[in-house]
């Protein structure tokens, strides 16, 4: 549902069935008066909203399960937060920050978390304000370069580690994030991290050659996207993933996806093709291993 500024008031009805809800306002306007259309919704578990400032959106915000905003500055995104203690599930796309006055948010039940970036890269800044302990899943998805120059997102994950089973990080990482993060993260299932520095890379795969147990013992799913890769770079990979596949059998369903953008330095095909002969060797063994290369085209 679409309500455009006509500055007047919408008066509430009863909704008793209504359990999902879309609800958007074109443009900001802080003179805007209240929409109480909703309030009374008793069944009412999701709502996605672009714009309306959540001060001005009378519904029964403690029986949310599931959010979507659009366009969210942090400070609305905070507040949602402490208005909804029930939620589990939110989306956001945050721009900002104005970071003057706002306080942090611990959330004991939200389980899963994704930020999409608008043309505000900094909406990154919101995971300083955040503390979410029952956290499973958390998702950046689609931020430019640049948007975690100051890094938001290690802090973030060391106080909200608990609990997480899946973490995509879809932005490039500050040269500031380390390995280290990682281990507290021992729930970990699934991790995918796109365009990862070279250097980032070797330290990973050197602490899964070390064989260390603290480091993501119960990894099974990992995915690094949009990579330049090296020829030392290759074989720091390889070692690692067989040291890992090769001394633990619970390990046995790791499986490992690596797309790489471009060569820092080219090789012949033939010199390329001896590089990859490990890892068609780890696949033979039975590893799951996809290789893929600028043009999309699958090496593995």
């Amino acid at each position: 549902m679409h309500f455009p500024n006509t500055g007047r008031v919408l008066g509430h009805h009863s909704f008793p069935l209504l359990r999902t809800l879309t609800i958007s306002q074109t443009s900001w306007d802080s003179t805007s008066l209240p929409v109480e259309f909703f309030k009374n919704s008793p069944l009412l578990s999701e709502l996605s909203a672009t714009i309306i400032a959540p001060s001005l959106l009378s519904v029964p915000w403690h029986q949310l399960s599931k959010f979507t905003g659009e366009y969210y500055d942090l400070g609305h995104i905070l507040e949602v937060l402490r208005l909804s203690p029930n939620l589990i599930e939110t989306s956001l796309t945050p721009f900002g920050p104005d970071l003057d006055d706002l306080s942090p948010v611990n959330h004991s039940n939200l389980q899963s978390l994704t930020l999409y970036q608008n043309s505000d890269i900094r909406g990154l800044q919101v995971l300083r304000f955040l503390t979410l302990p029952a956290l499973r899943t958390f998702q950046i998805l689609h931020f430019e370069e640049g948007a975690s120059e100051e890094d938001a997102i290690a802090p973030f994950l060391s106080r909200s580690s608990a609990a997480l089973q899946k973490v995509v990080i879809g932005t490039s990482l500050p040269a500031s994030f380390s390995v280290e993060v990682f281990y507290q993260t021992s729930t970990l299932v699934d991790l995918e991290i796109w365009a990862p520095r070279a250097s980032f890379l070797v330290d990973f795969f050197r602490v899964l050659e070390n064989l260390d147990p603290d480091f993501l013992p119960r990894l099974r799913h990992l995915v690094f996207l949009h990579c330049i890769t090296y020829p030392y770079l290759l074989s720091s990979l390889e070692a690692g993933l067989a040291a890992r596949w090769r001394a633990r059998p619970e390990f046995a369903e790791l499986s490992f996806r690596f797309e790489w953008v471009s060569r820092a330095y080219p090789e012949s095909a033939e010199d390329f093709e001896v590089q990859l002969l490990p890892f068609k060797k780890l696949v033979a063994d039975g590893m799951d291993i996809q290789m893929q290369g600028g043009l999309m085209t699958s090496y593995i």
